[in-house]
């Protein structure tokens, strides 16, 4: 008596802020939007950081000198695992070998989050959050995805993640240690785009914020 959702593949091109394509992704996804609130899912809410907290904090590394750099998650979403109670099961997806069984009457039961369903940043932010926590980090007040601590400082906006400190040494130990807690994630190095924005640092000591491809 379960319901079956139906699989689906993304394909995108990722571009940087001046519309460069340095990337082509296929994502398999499942189709969110046969889910049934109450049935198929509960809570979907998850926060972003607000523009207004990685302003200050990007005037603020300037001010004292600080280092900022950029993680990505090498497939968010999956890296969490689903929520004990939580079931959900996909049909084949189209280029799934399933060896000489008959597609038509197997199905995927899902152990980990999955991109498409309306609860997948959801429990991708519990997830990060819950990580965060453990390294020792304490959730802000004011703004939910500002992670604060004695020496270092993280914003996250869903995926996409920016850390504070005031040497590289510092950061380089908290990527290490996220990946210890199973964190699949690259090293972007220095902040030039963040969320399709264009980052400069100009020659008089000022950051100019852009999006060329926009205009």
């Amino acid at each position: 008596n379960q319901r079956i959702l139906r699989g689906v593949w993304s394909h995108r091109r990722k571009t940087t802020p001046s519309g460069e394509v340095y990337r082509y992704r296929s994502r398999l996804c499942v189709d969110g939007s046969q889910q049934q609130y109450g049935i198929d899912y509960n809570e979907t809410y998850s926060p972003v950081v607000q523009w207004s907290t990685v302003r200050i904090l990007m005037i603020l590394a300037k001010i004292f000198k600080m280092k900022m750099r950029q993680v990505d998650y090498v497939q968010a979403f999956p890296q969490a695992k689903l929520p004990e109670g939580e079931t959900i099961f996909m049909e084949i997806p189209e280029g799934f070998d399933v060896g000489d069984k008959d597609a038509s009457c197997h199905c995927l039961w899902l152990l980990k989050n999955c991109y498409g369903t309306k609860q997948a940043v959801f429990n991708w932010n519990n997830y990060l959050t819950a990580g965060l926590q453990t390294l020792g980090f304490r959730q802000s007040e004011h703004d939910q995805c500002l992670f604060l601590k004695d020496d270092i400082i993280c914003v996250i906006y869903v995926d996409d993640t920016v850390f504070f400190a005031k040497d590289d040494k510092t950061i380089d130990k908290m990527i290490t240690a996220l990946k210890t807690l199973n964190f699949d994630l690259t090293d972007e190095g220095d902040v030039e785009a963040f969320l399709g924005i264009k980052i400069e640092e100009l020659g008089d000591g000022r950051l100019k914020m852009s999006q060329p491809d926009l205009i």
